[in-house]
């Protein structure tokens, strides 16, 4: 399995496809992070449950999707037709034009993503399964033009869209 590596002050960030060539993009330490939100326990949405209009309990629902976002700085050409970027693992194009996806049915384009750090002489890392990722690109002087990749992890059903590893 081969992915994108992203790395920042304490840590990396990976995309990983089901096939593809692994890609290094480098975050700065200025404008450049991951974020993860909507973790809570179970990964599943809670339903109440009402006994004529009293509520009674909770009971687990639906699989929660977890979403966040990776942002870096522009190093350089946006995408291309053979060197790996990060542009082209989103969008499915140049060098990852013929990569295999991470989705169960086969039909999206999505990839898993890894973070792995070491804070304080602790090391860290977790996954996230099946993102599908959407880019957004702004211009800026400082510290330059910004690649924002949202992310919404899926799993693949069995309640992984969320893991330590």
């Amino acid at each position: 399995m081969a992915g994108s590596a992203v790395t920042i002050r304490h840590g990396s960030v990976t995309l990983k496809t089901a096939d593809g060539a692994p890609i290094a993009v480098t975050l700065t330490e200025t404008g450049s992070g991951l974020s993860v939100e909507g973790l809570e326990e179970g990964l599943s949405e809670v339903v109440p449950v009402y006994y004529r209009g009293v509520f009674s309990e909770l009971v687990k629902g639906q699989d929660k999707t977890i979403t966040g976002s990776i942002e870096l700085v522009q190093d350089g050409q946006l995408t291309h037709a053979t060197t790996k970027k990060i542009l082209d693992a989103v969008l499915k194009t140049g060098a990852f034009a013929a990569g295999a996806t991470r989705d169960p049915g086969g039909v999206v384009w999505t990839s898993d993503i890894e973070w792995t750090g070491t804070r304080n002489g602790v090391s860290s890392a977790f996954r996230l399964r099946n993102c599908r990722l959407v880019a957004n690109f702004s211009e800026g002087a400082d510290p330059g033009n910004k690649i924002t990749i949202n992310y919404t992890a899926y799993g693949t059903g069995a309640g992984d869209q969320f893991a330590f590893i």
